[in-house]
């Protein structure tokens, strides 16, 4: 067997081996961490595409009236992130 499949498969036995309550506390911070990783890229595109692509658009008074507080959103939500994804390894 690959070693993907090795790791599947351990996986697999480990999910058994939890409890209900823990399997679903599992599944509620799997659900979280998707849905920030969701919302983290959108601000990025947000970010790329509306804040740095339209300089010829916006002169930089109009991007910061816009988007005051984007680069900061964008910062704090990676780093919650990757916090998440810390208490997921740790219970993995």
């Amino acid at each position: 067997p690959s070693l993907q499949a090795e790791f599947q498969l351990e996986r697999e036995i480990h999910w058994k081996s939890l409890s209900s309550d823990e399997r679903k506390r599992q599944e509620a911070l799997l659900e979280f961490i998707l849905t920030e990783e969701n919302y983290y890229k959108r601000l990025t595109v947000t970010y790329e595409v509306f804040y740095c692509g339209s300089n010829r658009k916006l002169n930089f008074i109009e991007k910061s009236k816009i988007f005051q507080n984007l680069e900061s959103l964008l910062l704090k939500s990676g780093l919650f992130l990757s916090d998440l994804r810390s208490v997921q390894n740790k219970y993995n």
